[in-house]
């Protein structure tokens, strides 16, 4: 698998050396497809408006219940083709009202990835 390399501050493309679009592999490209994914509003994907976490209906704007947003989280990243295990640790500031954590990724080739929220 290969992917359009995004810069990890601005979620934008990036260019290589010799100006062109860059791009990355495996395993970073599966890593990226994730956070893409958990990023990703339910009905906010032009193409496939099915993709994505509900993040209206089931986090924002309502007391989220941990284990909910854990769910929606590895269901998110498990949509990957690549993926095929997903599990989700995460924390929740309410002070802030920020979430932080990591998911722990197993690919098809038994790789595991560690994806930073």
């Amino acid at each position: 698998m290969s992917d359009l390399l995004l810069d990890r501050s601005t979620w934008d493309l990036m260019a290589d050396a010799y100006g062109n679009i860059a791009t990355c592999a495996e395993p970073y490209a599966i890593a990226q497809a994730v956070a893409n994914e958990v990023k990703l509003f339910l009905g906010e994907g032009w193409y496939d408006t099915t993709q994505g976490v509900p993040h209206f209906t089931d986090v924002l704007g309502v007391v989220p219940h941990m284990g909910l947003i854990r769910q929606r989280i590895e269901e998110a990243a498990r949509n990957v083709p690549e993926v095929t295990q997903a599990l989700a640790q995460i924390g929740l500031n309410r002070e802030t009202r920020t979430l932080t954590g990591v998911i722990l990724v197993t690919t098809t080739n038994g790789e595991q990835l560690n994806v930073s929220l």
